[in-house]
């Protein structure tokens, strides 16, 4: 605890702290955390919370209960996950939202970083020339955590509220700290660094100091870290399977945290074929046309040794692949210039030609080296990803391995691209992602500190009217309060929604109409002695809430399509 005050108080009071050479921490919103501006009406925050009920067989606590059943089976998870899916996923998916809805919800995502105590802005000086900025989560208290590190897509940067929305389920839902990195082609990246790097063998590596740097002798986060996993999200897939690369080479430190796992949500496996795969005629193709192309607009900017020799200032169908090399190769080579900058596998040949570069890009060229539980995690209706020439690929290279792997391939019938969540729920994606890291984190106890709490006397019975059942309950903070809502749904099947009865649909499929809610107040004092001073807070307050405390009858199960009324607390402390 003594440590976590002394860096609050002394960003509070000097603005930054030098905890080496190589690393500065600065309060949330000073650079590039900044929020950059959000036009428009459509904004969405998640709550934590299922967008509809689910069967108690398909909640996020029957898959939590089914992965951690398969206890540290890293092979057996991927069918454990699998089956899930294929029973459960046409319900879950009953009300997702249309692929251009994916998108605009992705595209939407709303985090707001005001007066969040817990965030920090950390800059991190490489040795081989290199800047990045991160965001880091950190929860209160000297507990050693898993630290979650996120990767993001292409273009993106720390100031883009849908980069940040991450938190939302792998901090203020889950038990982790967290250090969310812009992607190295963000314009903040470039403009930072004078240069473009592009692919995992760069960015990766850039992961991999990073790591080293949190828990450096000097680092006042050296103790906060249990362990390492990273989640790389598109692009950023690409720089997370190469960290694992990395790390499967070399070691973090001789005697501290390792990496124990490795994700990639939608990501570039193979860049080139990737590239080539997006050079297309259509909307999709001239989107990420548009985003390319963006880079000239640094070109005047860059020093004379990273600028392209002949820049292209737009380009054909057929030469984005071309367009790429033009600015990746001056960058490539100053990075090898630094003697810092190599590690295995690649001090043994070194790439330094355009073949090499994209081969040294291209995750089929590695993975038989991976030493890391490393999954991929993929949409079968991708339209930027295309799967053949990506998960699919790997799946039968994995098939036609004859030796023993540790990278797997999970991957979903719907999710667009990088949308998986908004499809099967953000509540099951986000048990599913916090389950499979804390599988991985055994020097990590938490799903064993469950404490059963006596249901309050005057609300065991909530006095059902005849037909009526339990159908769910969310939480929800108030700021400024010690108190929390707590509403439970009520399926009403003999009330008339305009010309139809309620009877006459399954509860799971009804109209909203044809439930009420029933409003308690619950003291937060059992849970959590956190009262929200912000509307910030209060949204991080009523994340934890719906993903931490379960409401349970006497059978142990939620109350879901139930006329058993809930009689325990279930909570996990943090």
């Amino acid at each position: 605890m003594k440590l976590f005050i002394f860096i609050v108080i002394s960003l509070e009071i000097f603005g930054v702290i030098e905890t080496s050479a190589s690393m500065e921490i600065y309060p949330v919103g000073s650079f590039q955390t900044r929020p950059a501006k959000q036009n428009g009406l459509l904004r969405f925050s998640s709550d934590g919370k299922p967008l509809r009920v689910n069967p108690p067989e398909c909640s996020g606590l029957a898959l939590e209960n089914a992965i951690f059943k398969g206890g540290r089976d890293f092979r057996g998870e991927s069918e454990i996950i699998h089956e899930f899916f294929q029973r459960c996923g046409k319900i879950l998916s009953r009300f997702s939202p249309t692929k251009l809805g994916t998108l605009v919800r992705l595209s939407r995502q709303a985090y707001s970083i005001e007066n969040r105590e817990d965030l920090h802005e950390v800059i991190f000086s490489f040795p081989f020339g290199v800047s990045l900025h991160g965001l880091l989560a950190l929860k209160p208290g000297d507990r050693p955590r898993p630290l979650v590190i996120v990767v993001s897509g292409t273009n993106s940067n720390l100031g883009d509220s849908y980069v940040r929305s991450v938190l939302g389920p792998l901090f203020d839902e889950s038990p982790f700290n967290v250090l969310v990195l812009p992607s190295t082609t963000g314009s903040d990246c470039i403009a930072k660094n004078n240069l473009v790097e592009i692919g995992g063998m760069e960015e990766g590596r850039g992961v991999f100091e990073v790591m080293r740097q949190l828990i450096a002798p000097n680092s006042p986060f050296k103790d906060l870290v249990s362990s390492f996993h990273i989640l790389g999200i598109s692009l950023g897939g690409n720089a997370a399977m190469f960290a694992s690369v990395y790390g499967s080479h070399n070691a973090v430190s001789d005697q501290g945290p390792k990496v124990q796992s490795v994700i990639g949500y939608c990501p570039a496996l193979n860049l080139y074929e990737n590239l080539k795969d997006l050079d297309r005629d259509d909307l999709v193709g001239r989107v990420y046309h548009k985003m390319m192309i963006s880079l000239t607009d640094r070109e005047s900017s860059l020093p004379h040794d990273v600028r392209p020799p002949n820049p292209l200032k737009d380009f054909p169908l057929g030469q984005a692949p071309k367009f790429v090399e033009q600015w990746a190769m001056p960058t490539l080579k100053k990075l090898l210039s630094s003697s810092s900058f190599l590690l295995d596998p690649f001090i043994e040949g070194a790439p330094r030609t355009i073949q090499e570069f994209w081969a040294s890009n291209n995750f089929f060229n590695y993975f038989k080296e991976v030493e890391i539980p490393t999954l991929v995690i993929a949409s079968d209706d991708d339209p930027i990803i295309n799967q053949r020439t990506n998960a699919f690929a790997l799946q039968k290279l994995l098939k036609d391995f004859k030796g023993s792997s540790m990278v797997s391939v999970i991957h979903f019938t719907g999710g667009w691209h990088c949308g998986i969540s908004h499809v099967y729920g953000e509540d099951i994606f986000a048990t599913m992602i916090r389950s499979l890291i804390l599988t991985k984190s055994p020097e990590f106890k938490f799903r064993d500190e469950t404490e059963p709490l006596p249901w309050p006397p005057r609300v065991k019975n909530l006095n059902l009217s005849e037909g009526e059942k339990y159908f769910g309950y969310h939480w929800k903070a108030v700021e400024g309060h010690g108190q929390s809502v707590l509403t439970f749904k009520i399926w009403q099947p003999h009330h008339r929604v305009e010309n139809t009865w309620c009877w006459e649909w399954s509860p799971f499929y009804a109209f909203e109409g044809c439930f009420r809610n029933f409003d308690l107040k619950i003291s937060l004092k059992p849970f959590t002695s956190r009262i929200p001073k912000s509307k910030a807070e209060t949204a991080a307050l009523t994340r934890w809430l719906n993903s931490h405390i379960r409401i349970l009858t006497s059978a142990g199960i939620e109350p879901v399509d139930t006329t058993s009324p809930p009689m325990v607390f279930q909570w996990r402390p943090d």
